[in-house]
């Protein structure tokens, strides 16, 4: 179960650097102020975030290609991102 820190509209008033050395001990933290579930720090949560995130990426990056590849396929030119910057005057 995490931990839920919940703290008023001032100051909050546990000590950060036990909350994160809670985390960094395997537990979960979680930081509300006034009344919005603000974060979520924990090991676990952190790595479970990175792998999806990773896998979003690699997702996103296939539909990209497929997109590109099908763009060729098509006839259509594709113009190289220096060209790009070059005309807009971004070089």
């Amino acid at each position: 179960m995490p931990t839920t820190v919940t703290t008023p509209p001032t100051p909050p008033t546990p000590d950060l650097a036990d909350l994160l050395a809670q985390a960094a001990a395997g537990g979960r933290v979680v930081v509300e102020y006034a009344g919005q579930r603000l974060a979520l720090i924990g090991p676990d949560d952190l790595t479970l975030l990175e792998t999806t995130d990773d896998a979003d990426d690699a997702a996103l990056a296939k539909v990209a290609q497929d997109a590109r590849e099908q763009w060729a396929a098509d006839g259509y030119p594709t113009i190289p991102m220096a060209e790009v910057k070059r005309r807009l005057g971004l070089d």
